[in-house]
């Protein structure tokens, strides 16, 4: 979608009718481009265990099969 926008007196824009999303990654660049990236928040802990592979692989055999966690 392309438009054209105003900005008002202190240089504000409202960006409801364009934004899907509550949280972005703010981007300006020099010729004066700002881009907005959709973005989401994650805890450090979270982090770590997406970029624990020992985890990910137990995940994965969990998703592939998911009755050999369950106890009967």
């Amino acid at each position: 979608m392309t438009t054209i926008a105003q900005l008002d007196s202190r240089k504000r824009l409202n960006l409801a009718p364009y934004a899907p999303a509550d949280l972005y990654i703010v981007t300006a660049e020099p010729n004066g481009r700002i881009t907005l990236e959709p973005a989401s928040v994650i805890s450090r802990l979270e982090q770590d265990v997406l970029n624990n592979p020992s985890i990910m692989a137990e995940v994965a055999a969990y998703r592939a099969d998911p009755s050999d966690l369950v106890e009967e």
